[in-house]
């Protein structure tokens, strides 16, 4: 029996390699956010935002270009200790997990 393979996401990032900081969510990067949050809101702001294709990464890049440089591939395991969400338009997922373990995810990095 073969192994399931990995499933691949992409997000944008500011630098190549990717640094932890790249990794980490906004709430644990001390951000506020610019309106009050509900419950759903909160959640989301803990994760990271992601894309199931690199054009989705791309798209997110070139409408809000302080989101970085680079889009990096993230190759996720089956079993990893990571929880995945579809969210916000088609395309878009977030994800959450500690820093460290989503910045060993990441595979390879492209410019934009």
């Amino acid at each position: 029996m073969a192994a399931e393979p990995p499933r691949v996401f992409y997000r944008v990032v500011r630098t190549d390699p990717p640094t932890l900081w790249d990794c980490t969510s906004n709430e644990e990067r001390g951000r506020r956010p610019r309106r009050q949050l509900d419950a759903a809101g909160r959640r989301l702001w803990r994760g990271l935002s992601i894309f199931d294709t690199a054009e989705g990464a791309r798209q997110a890049a070139r409408t809000t270009p302080g989101l970085g440089s680079f889009i990096a591939r993230l190759e996720i395991p089956p079993g990893a200790l990571l929880e995945i969400e579809r969210t916000g338009r088609a395309g878009h997922h977030t994800l959450w997990g500690r820093p460290a373990d989503v910045h060993r995810l990441v595979v390879a990095v492209e410019p934009l």
